[in-house]
């Protein structure tokens, strides 16, 4: 802890001396480093300094003093050993910066001012990251405010009008926010030294603002940093469970198929994103560096198919505030080997048109209700998948995943509830038996057909309750149908119709049966 009786004493130990005087502060902002001990000259100032803090301004002699810093404790083999000038009437930072573990650990010395503006508050900026690149510190607007900053570099004051700021840090001469802070009182009269603090690569990057006037020089104001929301979700059907990793660090363990995690609250800017085979921290299947806003909220999905090499992530930008008088809904195709789709009501209205794998519609708000939603191929009435309806509460803010897969048929729905709540709660949106309105249909059931995937045959089979004309055909994914296998009245029981596709290219297909208001689908594959 630093002693304010220590710096006491230093002054008596060199009462009339010298006439003329000056001020001196000293910081500890090397993350690594220990606690230290400060001498000045043959007297000991400050002892047991941590990281990071900064001394009272002590007021010495001008001329020249020796600055030594040990590690608390001790006095032997000083990490910094200068003789270093101090100005009459000039008050002075002498900042231990960098890092022991690669030999950057040094002294910055720093010329304050500890006047005052009565009008307007006076900032400055020192960049002490030494793993860090040259930064820029902007509003939050981007207008820049100080420019092309490096590593253990300060800038001169700057005049700024009272009220609150929002800076942010970027690398410089770039739009890529490394850190944001949440909105800061700049009040006018106040003299603030704002400090970059801690290791890009350890991910501590922080900032502190040391008072310089008024005061003694040891009140720091440490800025917030401006968080943002994170959530992963494991939407691949035929990948392993995962562990997500941010930032070198692991954050969810263990996610399986099909899941969501709980909304993470991290700090906004770049973040270093890995997922890995559960229990395993080489070979990452996702490996990327995200930009996150401040305040804003964000998925990284895990979508497409490992077997076909689709795999991969996609960057949601989500909204957790929803509108008290209506839902908001959005749709993300991640079923990897399914054709462009359109969304749609039940009599055909298109929500949203046209959507290839790897694609988020943009929110959409919707009256409260209950929704009956159905997935067509895209510019086509050929249904795919038919819902039951949904209800759709005010307030609510969906995200409505296409999952599974074509080829194996599992194609399903999975809504993401992401607000209200913590962004984990799903819904899986229910198959429908039917397909269309009106009155009660009769019963039919296509089943599997098999063998699926098939070369150049396969057999569907379907049932009926009781009598009634339907019809069997084939479509190819653009929707045109490419072979008609059953088209009449029909007795009730099970009924098989092969269809040989020797002429057909290799692909993904439909099986569409239908009888009076009632349409069902069955993908099938064809593999030559």
């Amino acid at each position: 802890m630093m002693s304010r009786l220590v710096g006491t004493l230093l002054l008596a130990g060199w009462a009339g001396t010298a006439l003329a005087a000056a001020d001196l502060r000293v910081a500890h902002l090397s993350p690594d480093a220990p606690a230290v001990d400060v001498w000045l000259d043959d007297q000991v100032a400050l002892s047991g300094v941590a990281y990071p803090a900064f001394s009272p301004y002590l007021s010495i002699p001008a001329g020249n003093h020796r600055v030594r810093v040990y590690p608390a404790g001790s006095q032997i083999n000083p990490v910094i050993d200068a003789t270093l000038p101090f100005v009459d009437g000039q008050a002075t930072t002498v900042a231990a910066t960098g890092f022991l573990g690669n030999n950057s650990f040094g002294p910055v010395v720093i010329a304050d001012t500890r006047q005052v503006s009565m009008e307007q508050a006076w900032v400055r900026f020192t960049h002490t990251v030494n793993d860090a690149p040259a930064v820029d510190i902007t509003l939050d607007d981007g207008t820049v405010v100080f420019g092309q900053v490096s590593f253990n570099e300060s800038t001169p004051y700057l005049p700024l009008d009272a009220g609150q700021a929002s800076l942010q840090v970027r690398v410089a001469g770039t739009e890529s926010v490394v850190l944001s802070f949440r909105p800061v009182t700049l009040t006018a009269g106040t003299t603030l030294s704002v400090f970059a603090t801690g290791s890009l690569a350890a991910g501590t990057l922080g900032a502190l603002a040391a008072v310089d006037a008024p005061g003694d020089g040891s009140t720091v104001l440490p800025l917030e940093v401006a968080g943002t929301s994170l959530r992963a979700a494991h939407m691949s059907p035929d990948a392993p469970a995962v562990d997500i990793w941010l930032d070198g660090a692991a954050v969810l363990t263990g996610v399986s198929y099909p899941a969501f995690s709980p909304y993470l609250d991290i700090p906004g800017g770049s973040h270093h994103v890995q997922v890995f085979v559960a229990g395993s921290s080489s070979n990452p299947v996702i490996d990327a560096t995200l930009d996150f806003s401040p305040g804003s909220a964000t998925t990284v999905a895990a979508l497409g198919l490992l077997g076909n090499g689709s795999f991969g992530p996609v960057v949601l930008q989500d909204e957790r505030t929803g509108s008290p008088s209506q839902a908001w809904v959005r749709f993300i195709h991640g079923a990897g080997d399914a054709p462009a789709v359109d969304i749609t009501l039940a009599d055909g209205t298109v929500l949203f048109g046209d959507m290839v794998f790897g694609e988020a519609a943009d929110f959409l708000p919707v009256p409260p209700g209950s929704y009956g939603l159905q997935v067509r191929l895209a510019g086509t009435d050929t249904v795919v998948l038919a819902f039951s309806p949904v209800e759709l509460g005010a307030g609510a803010v969906l995200s409505v995943f296409a999952t599974g897969s074509l080829a194996a048929g599992t194609l399903g729905a999975l809504a993401a509830v992401d607000a209200p709540g913590d962004g984990s709660a799903t819904l899986w949106l229910e198959n429908a038996t039917s397909v269309g309105e009106g009155a009660k249909p009769l019963g039919m059931s296509l089943m599997d057909a098999h063998p699926n995937p098939f070369n150049p045959a396969t057999t569907a089979v379907f049932q009926l309750d009781q009598a009634q004309p339907v019809s069997l055909t084939v479509h190819n994914i653009l929707g045109q149908t490419v072979a008609v296998l059953q088209e009449g009245l029909l007795p009730a029981g099970e009924h098989r119709r092969v269809w040989t596709a020797s002429n057909q290219a290799s692909g993904s297909y439909f099986l569409k049966l239908e009888g009076k208001d009632l349409s069902q689908v069955r993908a099938i594959t064809l593999t030559k």
